[in-house]
């Protein structure tokens, strides 16, 4: 089996894995959740993550933070933040940041460019410019695009998302509804499967529509559970790899739940 470290990463690439048309207003105007991870049946970490949103524009953010066994072999913390806006038009992220503290320290950004400009992509001390195509998304607000587009009623979806390294393309599909136990209670949750993944080099020419996006490697899966009662929120994600086993993220508890229609 892989080294832990190995194991919260890619639970990192899980919950990063969370062009938006539906209406901004499917989404909460502001929340807070907190999270439990596992892998290999140990818990590796919690994780912190709070939506913002004024007028047009919205601040997302994660924090990820390593305990038990883990915390002995990564110590530190993982912030992400996206900013942009979000409106009847669409989701724009203009701004990614990830830093990480500890062992492993390291920040990169992406400074997102319109217009047909080229953006700033920076990663582990190298910075870039590339041309994105206007659709790219942030890992962070793929979060955000998936609940507005699950909650608009879409059952199978593409996206673009721009890291700080390279760009990828996902395909996904929702595949029904369930009712799952969390550690914040038992919630009825619509799931969505990640069906399939294409990388791509920033700057290239995409039609994202016209992509021929591969299924995904046998052994590979990766599900998300998005709760209609709380506002299309992520309670779990799990992620399965023939090498990794399976890794899981999952709901505690809600801090701050607001809606438009809560709001004072």
């Amino acid at each position: 089996m892989k080294p832990l470290p190995l194991a919260l990463r890619a639970f990192v690439c899980a919950l990063a894995m969370l062009a938006v048309a539906a209406p901004a207003q499917a989404l909460p105007v502001k929340f807070v959740a907190n999270y439990l991870a596992t892998a290999r049946g140990m818990t590796v970490g919690q994780a912190k993550l709070q939506l913002e949103r004024s007028g047009d524009s919205y601040l997302y953010r994660s924090t990820i933070q390593a305990t038990g066994l883990a915390k002995l072999l990564f110590s530190g913390n993982i912030l992400e933040t996206s900013s942009g806006t979000l409106n009847s038009n669409g989701l724009r992220p203009a701004r990614y940041d990830y830093q990480r503290t500890g062992s492993g320290e390291r920040e990169d950004k992406i400074r997102f460019a319109a217009n047909g400009e080229e953006s700033l992509l920076h990663y582990k001390g190298t910075t870039r410019q590339a041309e994105l195509p206007a659709e790219a998304l942030d890992p962070l607000s793929l979060h955000i695009a998936l609940m507005n587009d699950v909650a608009a009623g879409k059952q199978r979806m593409r996206y673009l998302v721009a890291e700080p390294r390279r760009l990828k393309a996902y395909e996904v599909v929702v595949t029904g509804r369930e009712r799952i136990r969390t550690g914040s209670g038992t919630i009825d949750a619509v799931r969505v499967d990640v069906v399939g993944s294409l990388k791509l080099t920033p700057g290239q020419d995409v039609v994202l529509d016209q992509l021929d996006i591969p299924a995904a490697a046998g052994g590979v899966q990766t599900s998300f559970w998005l709760a209609p009662d709380l506002d299309y929120l992520m309670v779990r994600i799990r992620h399965v790899d023939h090498d990794e086993g399976s890794i899981g993220i999952e709901l505690q508890g809600v801090e701050v739940l607001q809606t438009a229609d809560t709001l004072s």
